[in-house]
């Protein structure tokens, strides 16, 4: 029998993955049960598989932590989907897939809310203290096991196994040049390393160099409505060709990549970043953050510092072939006549 647990997950890319996994036609053939939150819309989940649905109230989790615990037996296999070991130890083999970055200790908790942090700090301390309780932890890159061994040590099975969704769409480097809508498109949340700030920042420096490219945003303007605020008060101030369009299904992101020229992420982390992956699956350029993740799964066209709003806006420049105006670098003799001519002007 397969278990899996993924009570927590129903937002953002860990639902993305559980959705694909619900459609997966293997899992048909096995005998299983999904314990799922009662805040994913599913009727896939509903009408063709085997679940149970839990509320996300403490008492209910706690509950069906202890469910599992009676129901896996010794030769069943668990796997904890939302990346937390069980609460009890396990007669069975225990997987844990371990995909939220935040959890690990050398990610900072900076710009997330008071409720968000306290969470956090109770979901380390469930990893670390119930690792023991699992048999092999699942990460999909060498930077999250790398990440994950600081956190719960060296004497645990980790295994890299990256996982997203199938696409329908042949890999494809076709010309679009008829269809483009946007130049960059960021197909992301607006949590704080997500880094919209310095991204749009960089857009307002282009824009005081009289270079205006247009910008897609998958903003939820409800949960985010200060950031969302923020952008578009940026984007009246300089006169900035953005389009935030709410948060979409992934198969209308899908469809933006038809008529866009290139994805734009700045993040700061992620455990996988799987709009890298899509975005090179449908043929459109990337510029990406220079850091670990990223290079691990690709080798963007172009890379920049996240920290540096003008390292992201030079790397536009590049992507656009825009000439970047190169500083001029004086001899003493010239240094000395410039200021000479400072002196004499004044």
């Amino acid at each position: 029998m397969l278990y899996i647990n993924s009570y927590n997950i129903h937002q953002g890319g860990g639902k993305t993955l559980l959705l694909n996994l619900l459609m997966c036609k293997i899992i048909g053939d096995i005998p299983h049960l999904f314990l799922l939150d009662s805040r994913l819309e599913s009727n896939l989940a509903k009408h063709f598989l085997k679940t149970r649905i839990i509320s996300p109230s403490i008492f209910c989790r706690l509950k069906a932590e202890w469910q599992l615990f009676r129901l896996v037996k010794k030769n069943d296999k668990l796997l904890c989907f939302g990346n937390l070991p069980p609460l009890f130890p396990s007669c069975g083999h225990v997987s844990v897939f371990l995909q939220n970055r935040y959890l690990l200790r050398t990610s900072t908790l900076s710009g997330l809310t008071f409720k968000e942090k306290l969470r956090i700090t109770i979901e380390r301390i469930w990893l670390k203290k119930c690792a023991q309780h699992v048999d092999h932890f699942i990460v999909q890159t060498p930077t999250m096991k790398s990440l994950l061994k600081k956190t719960i040590g060296n004497n645990h099975k980790i295994l890299i196994a990256p996982f997203m969704p199938s696409s329908k769409l042949p890999i494809k480097k076709a010309n679009k040049s008829e269809k483009i809508q946007y130049d960059f498109i960021y197909v992301a949340s607006g949590e704080s390393h997500k880094n919209h700030r310095n991204l749009i920042e960089a857009f307002c420096l282009l824009a005081d160099d009289n270079i205006y490219p247009s910008l897609c945003l998958t903003l939820d303007k409800k949960i985010f409505l200060e950031l969302h605020t923020w952008i578009e008060n940026k984007k009246i101030e300089h006169h900035l060709k953005i389009e935030n369009i709410g948060l979409i299904s992934h198969q209308e992101v899908l469809q933006k990549y038809e008529c866009t020229r290139a994805l734009i992420y700045p993040s700061f982390f992620e455990s996988f970043g799987i709009p890298l992956l899509e975005a090179q699956q449908q043929g459109i350029s990337i510029l990406a953050a220079e850091l670990d993740y990223v290079r691990d799964i690709l080798n963007p066209d172009e890379s920049f510092d996240p920290q540096s709003p003008v390292s992201i806006a030079r790397s536009i420049k590049r992507f656009l072939r825009i000439q970047e105006n190169e500083l001029k670098i004086f001899d003493p003799e010239d240094f000395i006549k410039k200021i000479e001519s400072l002196t004499a002007k004044s």
